[in-house]
């Protein structure tokens, strides 16, 4: 994919996250404002993000070039648009979204694409830091098993396949 069709994927997925996020949203914004969130507003938006989060903050042409795929968010601003919309940078960027979840913007083709993008990427589990919140007998034995998954992975990377 082009840097521009990435973009626009990303618009794509950010608008269906915000969407998504809408039910959520609506509610912080109703006490602050008297009337409903609106999902299609750069400015609700941006008032929700501004609720939520001291310090610097895009304005409103920065995030309308967000939605209409003009840009993507700079790093500074990834993990709060995350956290706002419950969603993981992973998931907005590359479009890997839960299938129960996804969009149509997030197809297999879409995926399939982006993957063709990154062919040396090396296989592995990763551990999801919510796994901190587990009582520890169970946390270290989630971690024994993905080290196990893991290092068998490796082995079968490595093993050449048969001409």
């Amino acid at each position: 994919m082009t840097t521009l069709e990435n973009k626009k994927a990303f618009a794509r997925r950010f608008d269906d996250a915000i969407h998504k996020a809408a039910p959520g949203l609506n509610e912080m914004f109703n006490h602050v404002v008297s009337r409903d969130f609106n999902p299609h507003s750069d400015l609700d938006f941006l008032k929700v993000f501004k609720l939520l989060y001291k310090g610097t903050y895009p304005d409103i042409k920065t995030v309308g070039r967000w939605r209409t795929g003009k840009s993507i968010p700079q790093e500074t601003f990834r993990p709060r648009i995350c956290e706002l919309l419950s969603v993981s940078w992973r998931d907005l960027e590359l479009g890997y979204m839960n299938p129960r979840t996804a969009s149509n913007y997030s197809s297999g083709i879409e995926i399939e694409q982006e993957l063709r993008a990154y062919p040396r990427l090396t296989a592995s589990l990763q551990i999801d830091p919510a796994i901190e919140h587990l009582p520890p007998p169970v946390r270290e034995t989630v971690k024994q098993q993905i080290d196990g998954v893991n290092a068998l992975i490796k082995v079968l990377i490595e093993q050449q396949r048969p001409d």
